[in-house]
């Protein structure tokens, strides 16, 4: 691994001249989720609540990974699409406390400790981390029981594809033997999936298509910059670091360190970012330069 190598190059005499000194890297911080249940209403147990407060976590987290406030209708419809696998991006949890309501139910506070990455992903999956800013046309033709309808309906949502007669791009999903097959075509450019399910259709066809349909914008380079960082008594400093800078989503799309040296205040790092808000970025990098002694700053490339 490249901060490996960097390691044999510049620890053992770097470590002779300094004091070793250690701050534990950045932390995401818990949700905390308020939920109750009791026998006359839709959540009967504290399982069944226990569940919803891992549900509501992860559609908090999402809001914050895709910087937006959703409508209400997607919003519901994310919290559905999340809720089947909620537990799945759970690192954690505490129950603060339970209290009794009035009408025989109860309540409790929940801190939810949640894999950020792996949220991320599954919103990838969703779509919906590709089409936040814009909703997507499409002449869209679903087939088959009412039921299998409806759940592609909720993806379609969340996704943000809308249906429109007459679009150049065109969808169609329909029973096919035993499972079900569907297509995608852009303006000739086609593909096709089958699965078991209308949804795993659904998954097979729009994922790929949503981000290769957003990577030119992604990729534009205009919101391009340089982050220098410096000040680190050990290369170590530089590898926290690098994995604490792609996590800061707020403030950028992508991170790629580009150079690692050694100055006489210290290890240094050279990152090149995709930009979403400098503001952020900045704010973010004075909250973990100032209590580690460390300098930075952010340039044009």
């Amino acid at each position: 691994m490249r901060f490996r190598h960097l390691l044999n190059m510049f620890g053992a005499a770097f470590v002779c001249a300094c004091t070793l000194s250690f701050i534990a890297p950045d932390v995401c911080e818990a949700r905390r989720v308020d939920v109750g249940w009791q026998d006359s209403g839709p959540v009967k147990t504290r399982a069944q609540a226990l569940g919803e407060a891992f549900a509501l976590a992860a559609v908090d987290e999402s809001l914050d990974i895709l910087r937006v406030s959703l409508p209400e209708a997607r919003r519901v419809a994310l919290q559905e699409y999340l809720a089947a696998s909620s537990s799945e991006f759970v690192r954690s949890y505490h129950e603060e406390g339970m209290t009794q309501v009035e009408g025989g139910g109860y309540r409790m506070s929940v801190e939810v400790d949640l894999n950020r990455e792996h949220l991320k992903e599954r919103l990838k999956q969703a779509g919906i981390y590709y089409t936040t800013d814009s909703e997507i046309p499409c002449n869209l033709q679903v087939s088959g029981d009412a039921d299998s309808q409806a759940r592609v309906k909720r993806l379609q949502l969340v996704a943000g594809i809308v249906t429109r007669p007459g679009a150049s791009l065109r969808c169609v999903i329909k029973p096919s033997g035993k499972g079900w097959y569907g297509t995608l075509d852009d303006a000739g450019v086609a593909s096709s999936a089958s699965g078991a399910t209308a949804e795993e259709v659904w998954a097979r066809l729009w994922p790929d298509y949503l981000a290769r349909r957003t990577m030119p914008a992604t990729a534009s380079g205009t919101q391009e910059a340089i982050v220098r960082v410096w000040g680190w008594l050990t290369p170590d400093g530089t590898e926290v670091f690098d994995k604490t800078l792609r996590d800061w989503d707020r403030a950028l799309t992508g991170a790629a360190l580009a150079e690692v040296s050694m100055r006489p205040d210290g290890m240094a790092g050279v990152w090149r970012v995709q930009l979403v808000d400098r503001a952020e970025l900045e704010r973010r990098l004075a909250e973990y330069a100032t209590p580690r002694k460390l300098r930075f700053e952010i340039s044009a490339p």
